[in-house]
């Protein structure tokens, strides 16, 4: 729970404060497709994972490619590389896209994770999500639960012996009991 509150909070301030158009994480990023424009790759509600790549990273037909366009961030395959300019085209429309270039590339998708939308939308349904959070917190604390440990100790009295002669192997006041 903590971890899921932590990408949200990062997730919050790449968006929110510091303008960003999607987050980054360690060199990657991941989106949710919107359009069925790639249907038969990737469906709606389906997960991206991509990775980012930089100005001077080839790129190659057959490629799944995210790149900007305007504010909007689009998804298609390259169907043709000519030096700086590049063509992609979605795996369910009839035509190519106009010609974009190599700097509008965010990165290459290397994941698809189905039916994301659908378990999103499970998981954060207030139904699921506080029982499960509940369910997660008395676990943590049932299991991080410490059982008293109580150590005892036994004192042992010392031995008293008393000898023949009236003499004995403890202090004068003790030995006086004994005689």
């Amino acid at each position: 729970i903590l971890g899921i509150a932590l990408i949200m909070a990062y997730n919050h301030i790449q968006i929110n404060i510091k303008g960003n158009t999607y987050t980054t994480m360690l060199g990657y990023s991941a989106f949710e497709v919107s359009t069925g424009s790639m249907s038969g790759t990737m469906e709606i509600g389906d997960a991206i994972l991509v990775k980012l790549i930089d100005q001077n990273e080839t790129v190659n037909k057959d490629e799944i490619v995210v790149y900007s366009q305007g504010t909007a961030l689009v998804t298609h395959r390259i169907v043709e590389v000519n030096g700086n300019q590049i063509v992609t085209k979605g795996d369910a429309n009839n035509t190519n896209d106009t010609p974009i270039q190599r700097n509008q590339i965010v990165g290459k998708v290397i994941k698809v994770i189905p039916n994301f939308r659908m378990w999103k939308e499970i998981i954060l349904t207030p139904k699921v999500l506080i029982p499960a959070s509940v369910a997660l917190l008395l676990l943590w604390v049932f299991f991080s639960y410490d059982k008293v440990k109580v150590e005892v100790v036994v004192k042992e009295e010392p031995t008293k012996t008393i000898f023949a002669n009236g003499t004995c192997n403890l202090d004068i006041n003790s030995c006086l009991l004994y005689t």
